[in-house]
């Protein structure tokens, strides 16, 4: 089969179409790409939800102030044993009784709760 003068050319315009379609379809693929980072930042701050940065920002605080608490907890000690105060913790804990309150984890709870989820945990 003899090839035309038309035939180069048609295969020319066909190849233009083809990199035209796959730069249409490249360009379209970034665009949803981009829209849809834009929906997720939008649902993020709906949410309320921090960037990894301020969520690492606010952890490094929080271990320096675990950490400063821990040396001043340290230096009353020494403090208190120099001076001869012993810490009443005892003393502290048969107040709080005297009151009906007892302190878990650093949270205040009435005794009564206390008696209440240790019956609820033996019945379980």
């Amino acid at each position: 089969m003899p090839i035309s003068r038309d035939e180069p050319k048609l295969i020319e315009d066909l190849m233009t179409m083809g990199g035209n379609l796959l730069g249409a379809a490249f360009g379209a693929r970034h665009e949803w790409g981009a829209q849809a980072r834009e929906r997720m930042e939008t649902l993020a701050h709906r949410l309320n939800i921090v960037s990894r940065e301020e969520f690492e920002a606010a952890r490094e605080m929080i271990a320096k102030a675990r950490d400063m608490q821990e040396d001043l907890n340290e230096r009353l000690s020494v403090i208190e044993s120099r001076l001869g105060i012993a810490a009443n913790r005892k003393g502290k804990e048969k107040a709080q009784a005297a009151t009906g309150k007892q302190k878990t984890n650093g949270k205040t709870i009435r005794s009564s709760s206390v008696k209440k989820n240790k019956r609820a945990s033996t019945k379980a």
